[in-house]
């Protein structure tokens, strides 16, 4: 997690030229294969949907590559970044066993998305802030937004010292988003703050109305006011400006990128190869190499219609799989429909946010991703288990009921 979706060894001189991805990779296959037997058949014939869903983007992704309009640059993407994204997920997915781990793994990200808020506030940078070299500010503004979430249930759900921390860390990434001066990020936040505020929080804020998620809210609308400056406002306040917006006017501009993406997918259902945008943009459309600035869009060009159809179904599923979670009444998943309420909130912020931009194979979303089908499982297993006790002490009332020396009493006892 630290290496892939933090990338935190890039904010470490001396790591960026030794091999910190290939280690993590084998460190965690070494890991999940040395697991105890026991817990490795403890998700043994639960349905597996979303494991499923993914599995199918990426055997597209493989197959694609014989037809790639450039196969070196699938392949290596494919054996690259890719590749150690399916590892992290399948990773998650077999180590998630119980509610503990699953704490666990949201705490590792927000400790990194901690690590970033904190290395953008005390930036020197006199312009937008970005932290490390993979990542440009809207998509330190992604993270961020994603992330932030994850804080809030972990600040509801902590007492004490660790209440104020998280509640710090919760300011401290909402002015590092504002400092990215990502307009896409401001929107997220928009609708990461709206579901806060709306959505049903699974007994999150333990039973405080709304009125005091509208002071929670209304305070870090005022925090945002008075640390912003006024030239991220007036940023922001060209979101919608159409006249003014290079974004609607230029040949160069997200909606002429988008036209371009749709126009490619309608030409090329079956798709042109993973990491192929930018060439079929420059060559196939005389366009400028540019990056499809959509997830959507990149993953439909690049893997076809029927990938960002399953692409698409990720997110209703794990909105669905999240839901009936938190709307679980078994006294073991209480912690569980808190960590589902902030997941889903995550989940809400990452598409919202990579709307604008290319992500389609984003780390962090696989992240959540595996951590949400880890959760169904757990909470399948629960129910699992509550059936199998409620069949248990049903054939015990059959046997009693059925017992001879039972019915001699019982008949005795009726005179």
């Amino acid at each position: 997690m630290f290496v892939s979706v933090g990338r935190l060894h890039e904010l470490i001189p001396g790591l960026s030229g030794l091999p910190i991805g290939k280690l993590a990779i084998v460190a965690a296959i070494v890991g999940v294969f040395s697991m105890n037997l026991k817990e490795k058949q403890l998700f043994a014939g639960l349905p597996s949907p979303i494991v499923n869903r993914v599995a199918l983007i990426f055997f597209l992704a493989v197959i694609l590559t014989a037809i790639s309009i450039n196969k070196s640059v699938s392949f290596n993407l494919i054996t690259g970044n890719l590749l150690s994204t399916i590892i992290l997920f399948y990773v998650i997915v077999k180590t998630a066993t119980n509610e503990r781990v699953v704490g666990f793994y949201i705490k590792c990200l927000v400790f990194a998305g901690s690590v970033h808020a904190v290395s953008a506030i005390s930036s020197e940078a006199s312009g937008r802030v970005s932290v490390i070299t993979s990542q440009d500010p809207n998509d330190l503004a992604m993270v961020l937004v994603t992330i932030l979430p994850l804080a809030y249930i972990l600040l509801a759900k902590e007492q004490g010292k660790w209440k104020v921390y998280y509640g710090v860390l919760i300011s401290v990434m909402a002015i590092a988003i504002m400092l990215t001066g990502s307009r896409g990020g401001f929107i997220g936040l928009v609708a990461v703050g709206a579901f806060v505020l709306f959505a049903s929080d699974s007994g999150v804020t333990r039973g405080k109305t709304k009125i005091n998620k509208t002071i929670l809210v209304a305070a870090a609308a005022l925090l945002l006011l008075f640390f912003t400056p006024s030239s991220y406002w007036d940023r922001i306040s060209t979101t919608f400006d159409t006249e003014n917006n290079y974004n609607y006017t230029a040949d160069g501009g997200r909606i002429a990128l988008w036209g371009t993406g749709l126009e490619l997918m309608m030409k090329y259902p079956y798709g042109l190869g993973v990491g192929t945008f930018e060439i079929a943009q420059g060559q196939l459309m005389g366009g400028r190499y540019q990056a499809a600035h959509n997830s959507l869009i990149l993953i439909g060009v690049e893997l076809g219609v029927l990938a960002l159809i399953v692409y698409l179904s990720l997110f209703m599923l794990s909105r669905r799989i999240l839901k009936n979670i938190s709307r679980s009444e078994s006294r073991n998943l209480s912690n569980m429909r808190v960590y589902a309420y902030g997941v889903h909130a995550a989940i809400l912020g990452f598409f919202v946010t990579s709307f604008f931009l290319s992500q389609s194979y984003s780390p962090l979303f696989y992240t959540l991703l595996a951590i949400t089908q880890a959760m169904s499982f757990i909470a399948g297993n629960d129910n699992k288990k509550d059936v199998t006790a409620k069949q248990s002490n049903h054939s015990v009332d059959i046997k009693k009921r059925r017992d001879p020396r039972r019915l001699a009493a019982q008949q005795e006892e009726n005179g």
